[in-house]
């Protein structure tokens, strides 16, 4: 893919979502609410309470410390797909 159509079709397949207070503080509270049984990192974090946030009822990930956050909060997990 050229640059511009690369660009169209990430565009059309993802919402970028501005970063805010409170998702960083709800990233914050999802970190003590795994600790110590999810070693989650801070962007991982922000991720999952982004989707949290947002009203995401999936997570896709193939980071396991993502998809266990995500469980723990409740979010369903959907298999990434394969790469070829």
């Amino acid at each position: 893919l050229v640059p511009c159509m690369a660009m169209t079709r990430f565009n059309q397949e993802f919402l970028l979502l501005p970063l805010n207070r409170h998702i960083i503080e709800r990233a914050g509270a999802l970190l003590d609410q795994c600790h110590p049984n999810v070693p989650l990192r801070t962007l991982d974090a922000i991720h999952v309470a982004t989707a949290e946030l947002h009203g995401g009822e999936q997570m896709c990930s193939s980071d396991q410390r993502v998809c266990s956050a995500s469980d723990v909060i409740g979010l369903s997990l959907v298999a990434p797909p394969k790469t070829k």
